[in-house]
């Protein structure tokens, strides 16, 4: 059986790899703020045991353990391959790609990379900021997901930051219409809405119980802590103060994971009939993407001939 190829695609610093972490339960990608930092493609594949091969700018086959991958020993590599003995890969294979719109020829390289990805994927996974999309990203989505399968994610990381608030739920109306006045139709995962608000912060700092848990010193660090740690610990000190600065207690690991919103995306991806579960006669997880996939395109064609 064709293996499912489900592609994270988005601007840049949106919080795609922190969200790829979050589905993945593990922390792999290198995450930061501020400035685009995934470059290259990393393809998150089913294997036996934790191993990563990366293919170099010049052609060349390299060799990373996951602890140098985490620590960026090799920044610059047009692709990586990721095996990893995780339930999440079961079905599907998880691709983490650049950043769209970045500036400079660094962001222009990005891109082209990322364009590789467009053929290949079954499926996308859209990330956006809580704000209404700009032009020039709507242009880029288009030309990217028109006619595609894809879910959209809303990370509630600029102002309101809670993504069951009434801002955020606004937010998300707003982002859905403009996505279909530009004939973009985002499938629903069962129990989300077109558009899901979400916060990879709460998830992480779910995630991770020890670094909260103890009040008096929840952040332990010492020169072994990986990258990958140490960003996600600005995420749970993030959290942390969100609840202090308006002096209440620190939810439960169970209402963490709640407000973060990604508990029903991650386990959409857990079984045969992955997202599209609706569609009464899936027996097939292809047979089912291919279905949908012919659905929607005539609804696309009968949106324009409208």
């Amino acid at each position: 059986m064709k293996r499912i190829v489900v592609a994270v695609v988005g601007p840049f610093q949106v919080g795609k790899s922190t969200i790829v972490n979050c589905l993945l339960g593990r922390e792999i990608c290198a995450t930061g703020r501020g400035l685009s930092t995934t470059h290259s493609v990393t393809r998150f594949l089913l294997g036996a045991a934790p191993f990563v091969k990366v293919r170099m700018l010049d052609g060349g086959i390299g060799e990373l353990t996951i602890d140098d991958f985490q620590r960026g020993t090799m920044i610059d590599y047009e692709l990586a391959d990721v095996s990893l003995p995780l339930e999440m890969l079961t079905l599907i294979d998880l691709w983490d790609t650049p950043g769209a719109l970045a500036s400079g020829g660094r962001g222009q390289m990005d891109m082209r990379r990322a364009a590789d990805v467009y053929e290949v994927a079954d499926f996308f996974i859209l990330v956006v900021p809580n704000r209404q999309l700009v032009q020039p990203l709507l242009e880029y989505l288009v030309e990217v997901l028109k006619g595609r399968l894809f879910v959209v994610l809303m990370n509630c990381i600029e102002g309101s930051v809670l993504p069951n608030s009434k801002h955020n739920a606004t937010t998300a109306a707003t982002i859905e219409a403009q996505l279909r006045l530009a004939a973009l139709i985002p499938h629903t995962i069962p129990g989300c809405t077109p558009v899901w608000p979400v916060n990879a912060a709460w998830d992480v700092a779910a995630r991770r119980p020890p670094l909260w848990e103890d009040p008096s010193d929840p952040w332990p660090t010492t020169e072994k802590t990986k990258d990958a740690e140490m960003n996600s610990q600005l995420l749970v000190d993030y959290v942390l103060s969100y609840y202090r600065s308006r002096r209440q207690s620190v939810p439960d690991v169970g209402s963490l994971r709640a407000v973060g919103g990604l508990d029903l995306v991650r386990n959409s991806f857990l079984v045969d009939t992955l997202v599209i579960g609706h569609i009464p006669d899936v027996v097939h997880l292809w047979r089912g993407f291919r279905k949908w996939s012919e659905d929607l395109r005539q609804a696309a064609g009968a949106f324009t001939a409208i």
